[in-house]
């Protein structure tokens, strides 16, 4: 349960750095690293939605009632290198991702059960607030299906 619009705020301050710096890096290295056609054409899906998140993501922020504008620290930049990876392990490491986002939003969405939505939300944005939600949610919940049949484990001789 939420108290005030700050640990809302912060919430997705934390899910925007997260988006923006783990999962569209994530998805352009894997873009560039993989070879198949129908695998890109995935990730390209993705990295699209991914985009619009970082949108919604920020829009959610300007209907949450704050009464300071403070930052918060940045997380340590996340870094992917799938050079010398097999497009199994590739989608693998993007299903982590998506499910990191899934886990993100529905925890955010969970946490605002039993708190006073009208106090945490500037007046009139409720309804629009939870449907962005929702459709993050459901978003990330695709993502991780999409993802999840093509990925794997690769065992290496040595």
């Amino acid at each position: 349960m939420l108290r005030t619009g700050e640990e809302l705020a912060e919430l997705l301050k934390r899910a925007l750095q997260i988006e923006d710096g783990f999962e569209s890096v994530g998805q352009w290295e894997a873009y560039v690293r993989t070879k198949d056609h129908e695998f890109r054409r995935m990730i390209f899906e993705m990295l699209a939605e991914s985009a619009k998140h970082k949108g919604m993501v920020s829009d959610l922020l300007k209907m949450v009632n704050v009464s300071d504008k403070r930052q918060i620290a940045p997380l340590a930049p996340a870094r992917f290198d799938f050079s010398g990876k097999e497009q199994l392990e590739i989608m693998d490491e993007l299903y982590q991702t998506e499910i990191l986002m899934l886990d993100t939003y529905s925890l955010i969405n969970e946490s605002l059960h039993g708190s006073d939505l009208d106090g945490l939300l500037l007046k009139g944005r409720r309804e629009q607030f939870v449907k962005m939600l929702t459709e993050l949610i459901s978003d990330e919940g695709r993502h991780a299906s999409m993802v999840s049949g093509h990925r794997g484990k690769v065992e290496r001789i040595r």
